[in-house]
């Protein structure tokens, strides 16, 4: 009671969270997963993908590489991530929800070589300005991480430049590339895909009617 009083988010004091109709344990080093994080999850799950090579940069609690192993057939899911608790976290769901992803410790600003190409990749990177900040409540400005929520105001896609790039190289041709986005820059990302060379450019609203997800094709 204590903990909620001090707007802690109960995610958070209680130690979990539904998400995809699974359980995932969470602390306060992983965001807490949203219903519109959901929703982009549920595009990819509809858009059938089979044995395919799926990336998800930046996984936290593993929510969105847990949903799309526990629901695709035949597909090999890794998540990355900058820190050995996030990993530690992200490994446990798995085995929580008895599914085989592979967390890997890496950054998109500097991310780890590889030696193969994936046919999908999806990522929730951190989107929202400093400049947004107060708007933001309390229970998650004050609680959950930093790193995960907050971009500069002075390069608000600094993140989706990260993944365009490392998929210029890593990401197959014609293969799919599936992300989160702020609202508010949503134009802004179509561009970006666009001038990098992506086609068949979709944007989705989420059940807020905000343009929240976005779908993209390599060339």
């Amino acid at each position: 009671i204590d903990s909620l009083l001090s707007e802690m988010p109960i995610q958070y004091v209680v130690g979990e969270t539904n998400f995809m109709n699974l359980i995932f344990k969470l602390n306060n080093s992983v965001l807490i997963p949203r219903p519109e994080t959901e929703e982009l999850v549920s595009w990819i799950i509809n858009d059938e993908h089979t044995n395919k090579n799926i990336l998800d940069i930046g996984t936290g609690s593993g929510c969105i590489a847990v949903s799309l192993s526990k629901n695709l057939n035949n597909c090999k899911v890794t998540g990355w991530d900058i820190s050995e608790d996030i990993i530690k976290i992200a490994s446990h769901n798995a085995t929580l929800n008895n599914v085989i992803v592979e967390f890997e410790l890496s950054d998109i600003t500097n991310p780890k070589l590889v030696d193969y190409k994936f046919d999908v990749i999806v990522s929730n990177p951190p989107y929202i300005t400093i400049e947004e900040k107060k708007f933001i409540s309390n229970n998650v400005k004050f609680f959950e991480p930093y790193t995960a929520l907050f971009v500069k105001d002075d390069d608000p896609l600094y993140f989706y430049k990260k993944i365009f790039d490392f998929s210029n190289t890593n990401l197959k041709s014609n293969g799919f590339l599936y992300l989160e986005i702020n609202e508010n820059f949503s134009k802004e990302v179509v561009k970006l895909l666009k001038d990098k060379g992506f086609y068949d450019i979709k944007l989705k609203k989420d059940f807020r009617s905000k343009n929240r997800m976005i779908k993209a094709v390599k060339k």
